[in-house]
C-alpha cells in the first residue's frame, strides 16, 4: 500500500492521507495484459484473394 501523506493543512482543512493499492492495481494490470496477448491475433498480410488474377487482367489490358 502506497501512502501519500498530504502537506501541511491549508485554511484549517486537514486533508486524509492517500492510500493506492499498489498491488491490487499490478495484479489487474497484469491479468489485463495476459488477456490481451491469448487474444490477439495478427492479421494476415498480403494481398486480398484473387488480386493476383485482377493484377494481371488490368496489366492486359493496359496500352503501353
Amino acid at each position: 500500500m502506497l501512502v501519500i501523506k498530504p502537506g501541511p493543512a491549508v485554511g484549517g482543512v486537514k486533508l486524509e492521507p492517500i492510500k493506492l493499492p499498489l498491488r491490487e492495481i499490478a495484479a489487474a494490470a497484469e491479468a489485463r495484459i495476459q488477456q490481451v496477448l491469448a487474444d490477439y491475433v495478427e492479421k494476415k498480410r498480403g494481398q486480398p484473394a484473387g488480386w493476383s488474377a485482377k493484377f494481371t487482367e488490368w496489366k492486359d489490358d493496359c496500352i503501353c
